[in-house]
């Protein structure tokens, strides 16, 4: 089955005052340590949105390495930004069988943690294969083909939650036993970083 990693980069990180796709991660970027692991994972594909100061953020990531996509709309929210995404996907990469969502600001994030979301899509094709967050499912998030049209319909700020949350028959959730947590405060960057 192809599938097709889709990073979602394309806020203004308001509320932490800098760009935090451009903050060094690794002996790279945040966003690029999200990239890397997502092209060393089993995917087939990876494809970007960019957003806020794409043009800047773009000068740090090597474009034959992804599929980079813009959206101009990013002011939106992030449902915008998967609509915008998955759209591309469903033109220009059209023998996806299913899209991985993944956040560029988690990252603790590994390539098997990855893996295991498409293992568990090869082994259950009709399933979204979510992330268990409690009482909530959310990213990553792997979606068959058959949820791309309502995927490319979201524009609103919260991203695939209504989906998720009117599908539940659909999911199968997975536990992760590591920091999902994403970065948006200078503070919480910096106590991530020690750890």
């Amino acid at each position: 089955m192809e599938t097709t990693i889709l990073i979602l980069a394309a806020g203004s990180s308001s509320r932490m005052g800098t760009m935090k796709q451009l903050l060094p991660w690794e002996g790279t970027t945040l966003l690029g340590h999200v990239v890397n692991t997502a092209i060393n994972s089993n995917a087939d594909n990876t494809v970007l949105v960019l957003g806020a100061k794409a043009e800047e953020i773009e000068k740090s990531i090597k474009p034959s390495l992804v599929n980079l996509v813009v959206n101009e709309n990013w002011t939106k929210g992030m449902g915008s930004s998967i609509a915008k995404g998955v759209e591309y996907i469903s033109q220009s990469l059209p023998d996806t069988k299913a899209v991985l969502i993944l956040l560029a600001d988690q990252p603790f994030i590994n390539k098997n943690n990855l893996n295991t979301y498409l293992d568990k899509g090869n082994k259950f094709p009709k399933k979204i294969i979510a992330t268990n967050y409690g009482l909530k499912h959310g990213v990553p998030a792997l979606f068959p083909k058959s949820f791309f049209k309502q995927l490319i319909t979201l524009n609103r700020d919260y991203g695939a939650r209504e989906i998720l949350e009117t599908n539940r028959e659909n999911i199968l959730a997975l536990k992760n036993n590591i920091n999902l947590v994403d970065l948006d405060t200078m503070k919480k960057y910096h106590q991530l970083k020690k750890i």
